[in-house]
């Protein structure tokens, strides 16, 4: 089991440089480019509320780092030597249930990310977006993709297939409900969605929790996707890719 951190950062901080009362969140980069997981993890530490706890290249290593160090988010490249990284999205979920799991890719096909989508994933960016997007993704402050055409890519995908196995999740939502849903496909983040609607994030979470229940959704993104496949997105602003 290898890291490119060479332990420099113990692994399970719990406390910030700062503020010892402060929670922060720990990373693991999974990027087989040695120079832009490198790059990423340097860019982590200078974020006072996260933490890069691993810096791995291959699909073995991350799951052997999840189930040691348990991080709380999980940057995943797809293209990994030997294995996709699509492929351990269950390894790591199994090592650590609550973990996040964010995709970073430069194949943005439909098909690819709703794989990823089934797989496990909570959230996919394409790598050359800002590192401000990540980091926001990081702190769940961000929409499911930062990137509207790659979330139309993979709903227009997802409407195509369809799965008659979705009729069981056509538990009938609220209005409210139903309005947060079509904001999630257009890619907004809950604090975007509760500004646009004038409530609290707190009441926006709370809905947004009722329809990953009636959705059988794990993450927002799973809940679009969800949506799409069931038949309940068919006038997304977005146009589908």
């Amino acid at each position: 089991m290898t890291s490119r951190l060479d332990g420099r950062y113990p692994p399970g901080v719990q406390a910030d440089r700062d503020d010892p009362g402060a929670s922060v969140v720990a990373v693991m980069v999974v990027e087989d480019q040695a120079s832009f997981g490198d790059a990423i993890s340097v860019a982590l530490e200078t974020r006072s509320d996260i933490r890069c706890v691993a810096n791995v290249a291959t699909a073995e290593d991350a799951v052997a780092h999840a189930r040691a160090t348990c991080p709380d988010v999980v940057l995943l490249d797809v293209a990994l030597p030997g294995a996709s990284g699509i492929d351990i999205i269950p390894d790591l979920r199994d090592a650590c249930p609550d973990v996040r799991v964010i995709v970073l890719t430069a194949n943005t096909s439909g098909q690819m990310l709703l794989d990823a989508v089934e797989a496990g994933a909570d959230a996919f960016l394409p790598k050359e977006h800002r590192f401000s997007d990540i980091i926001d993704t990081i702190r769940d402050d961000a929409s499911a993709s930062a990137d509207p055409r790659a979330m139309a890519s993979v709903l227009h995908r997802a409407r195509h297939l369809g799965d008659p196995e979705v009729d069981g999740l056509s538990e009938e939502l609220t209005e409210r409900e139903y309005q947060i849903l079509l904001l999630l496909a257009d890619g907004d983040s809950v604090k975007e969605i509760a500004r646009r609607l004038g409530i609290s994030v707190h009441t926006c979470r709370g809905h947004v929790r009722a329809l990953l229940v009636k959705l059988d959704a794990h993450s927002q993104l799973a809940a679009v996707v969800h949506a799409a496949r069931a038949g309940l997105l068919p006038n997304l602003r977005a146009g589908g890719g």
